[in-house]
C-alpha cells in the first residue's frame, strides 16, 4: 500500500480480492512508503521499491532535484495504522481483507484476540449502508443486495463454508425461511441454524421442546452482543387454534415454550411480521358461510391474542395479493389491488399499490399512500420486501423484471432495475428481509 510518509487525506478504500502476496495501492503521497498486508504483526513489511517495480514504473516527462529527506531511508507505517485502515473500510469492501493469508483471516473471526481492531468495526458498523431488496443465489451461496445510498446492486459473499454441513446438504438450497438481523442470518433446513455473514460463524441450534416444523421464524437484536430467535408452530388439530410460542436467547443458549388459544384456527398461508413484541397475522378466513380477511397480534410476553378491526372488508374482492412488513418501526398492510380493466400487457397499473400502517398501541389503521402514479409496464408486483425506509415491491421469477419502490417517509414512488445477472430461476431467490450490518459484526452465533 503507498500511504503518505506526512500526512493521509481523505483517502478512497476501494480494494479487490487479492493473493497474499500482492499490495493494495492508493491515495496520493509525496514521500512513498510500502505496506504489505500479508501479516497484521509487522512481518513481511518492505522498506523501499523493488528494481522491477521502479522500472516498470510509469516515466515522468521531467525529473527534479531530489532533496536529502526524500533519499532518506523510508519508514513503514506502523502495523496499528495499517490495521486501523483496514478497519475503517466499509462493508463489504472489508471482507476482501480476510482473503490475504491467515492472520488476516483470523482478525475476522468471532474468536479473535485483536481488540483494537474489533472495536473500530464495532464502532463504524452502524454506519454502513442497508441493502434491500436482497437476492439470494442457492447454488454459488452469495447475496445480493440494492444500496440504496449509492444507486446500485452489490454482491456479498456469504462466507460459510460447507464443510459446516457436508453429509447433510446445504442449507441454503434446502432452506425454507430465511430471516436476517444485523450481520446475522437464521433459517430452517433439517433444523434451525444461524450465521454470521461477517465473520463466518455458523452452527446448528439447540432442539427445541416442540420439534415439530415452525410456521413462522424471526430473528431480533437482543443488545449489540445477542439475539434472540422466535418460532411459531399450529399445534395438531389445527382446529383447536392451539399454537406454540418458543424463544430462544443466545445469552442462555436455551429456550422456553408458551402454549395459547388463538380462539380461530391460524392458517399455515396466513402472513405475519414480528414488531416490538408483537406478531401480527392477516388471513382469508370464512365466517358464517363468508369469506372475511382477518387481522390479529399476538403478545409474545404475555401469550394473549387481539382481533384487530379494519376497513378492508369493502376491499375484499378487489384485493389480488397481501403481505405485513415492517417499516419505519412499524408494522404495515401492503396490498396489490386488481386493475378496474383487466389488460393483458404485463406492469404495476397506476394506483394498484397501496399501504397502510397500523398503531402499535390503539391499534387504528391508517392509509399511508397509494400508487404509484404512473403504469410501470416492465414490472410486476407478487413478493414485498422494507426496510427501515421504502417498501419493495417486486417478482423473483420474472427476468429483467423492474422493482417498484415506494419511500414511506417521503411517500414518493420510483422503480428499480433488477440486476441482469439474475435470471429469474430457481437459483435465484429474492429473500424477504432487509441486510442491515451493525448490532456487534462480531457477535458469537
Amino acid at each position: 500500500m503507498i500511504i503518505p510518509g506526512d500526512e493521509v487525506r481523505g483517502m478512497s478504500m476501494i480494494t479487490e480480492e487479492l493473493s497474499s502476496d500482492e499490495r493494495f495501492v492508493t491515495g496520493t503521497f509525496h514521500h512513498p512508503v510500502i505496506v504489505e498486508l500479508s501479516n497484521p504483526k509487522g512481518k513481511g513489511i518492505v522498506d523501499s521499491f523493488d528494481s522491477e517495480t521502479e522500472q516498470n514504473q510509469r516515466p515522468c516527462k521531467k525529473s527534479r532535484p531530489t532533496s536529502s529527506a526524500e533519499t532518506a531511508e523510508e519508514t513503514p507505517l506502523p502495523v496499528e495504522m495499517v490495521e486501523h485502515i483496514v478497519a475503517m473500510m466499509p462493508f463489504p469492501s472489508i471482507l476482501t481483507a480476510r482473503k490475504l493469508n491467515r492472520s488476516w483471516k483470523s482478525m475476522f473471526s468471532e474468536k479473535s484476540t485483536n481488540a483494537r481492531f474489533r472495536e473500530i468495526v464495532k464502532s463504524v458498523s452502524s454506519k454502513w449502508g442497508q441493502y434491500c431488496p436482497v437476492i439470494l443465489n442457492k447454488e454459488e451461496e452469495w447475496l445480493m443486495g440494492y444500496d440504496r445510498v449509492n444507486h446500485r446492486w452489490q454482491k456479498m459473499a456469504l462466507g460459510i463454508a460447507r464443510r459446516n454441513y457436508v453429509g447433510l446438504g446445504s442449507p441454503w438450497i434446502a432452506a425454507q425461511k430465511l430471516k436476517g438481523a444485523g450481520s446475522l442470518i437464521c433459517g430452517l433446513s433439517l433444523g434451525l441454524f444461524v450465521c454470521n455473514v461477517f465473520t463466518k460463524g455458523w452452527r446448528w441450534l439447540p432442539s427445541r421442546p416442540n420439534d415439530e416444523i415452525p410456521k413462522d421464524l424471526f430473528i431480533v437484536p437482543d443488545g449489540p452482543d445477542a439475539y434472540k430467535i422466535l418460532t411459531i408452530t399450529l399445534l395438531k388439530p389445527l382446529e383447536s387454534g392451539q399454537v406454540c410460542a418458543q424463544l430462544y436467547e443466545s445469552k442462555i443458549d436455551s429456550w422456553s415454550m408458551k402454549i395459547s388459544n388463538a380462539n380461530f384456527s391460524l392458517s399455515f398461508n396466513s402472513s405475519s411480521v414480528y414488531v416490538n413484541g408483537l406478531v401480527y397475522y392477516m388471513q382469508y378466513d370464512v365466517d358464517d358461510d363468508r369469506d372475511v380477511l382477518r387481522l390479529s397480534s399476538y403478545n409474545v410476553n404475555e401469550g394473549t391474542w387481539q382481533t384487530i378491526p379494519h376497513p378492508f372488508a369493502c376491499m375484499l374482492h378487489t384485493i389480488e395479493t397481501y403481505e405485513l412488513l415492517v417499516c419505519q418501526n412499524k408494522a404495515m398492510v401492503v396490498m396489490h389491488l386488481i386493475p378496474l380493466h383487466q389488460v393483458a400487457s404485463r406492469g404495476v397499473r397506476r394506483n394498484t399499490l397501496i399501504v397502510f400502517s397500523i398503531d402499535s398501541t390503539s391499534k387504528e389503521i391508517k392509509e399511508e399512500s397509494r400508487g404509484p402514479s404512473f403504469t410501470i409496464h416492465d414490472a410486476s408486483s407478487t413478493l414485498f420486501a422494507s426496510d427501515d425506509e421504502s417498501i419493495y415491491f417486486g417478482d423473483p421469477q420474472t427476468e429483467k423484471s423492474s422493482v417498484v419502490v415506494l419511500n414511506v417517509r417521503r411517500r414518493e414512488w420510483s422503480f428499480l432495475r433488477r440486476p441482469l445477472c439474475t435470471d429469474g430461476s430457481f437459483k435465484n431467490k429474492w429473500v424477504t428481509f432487509a441486510f442491515q450490518p451493525g448490532m456487534n459484526p462480531f457477535v458469537a452465533v
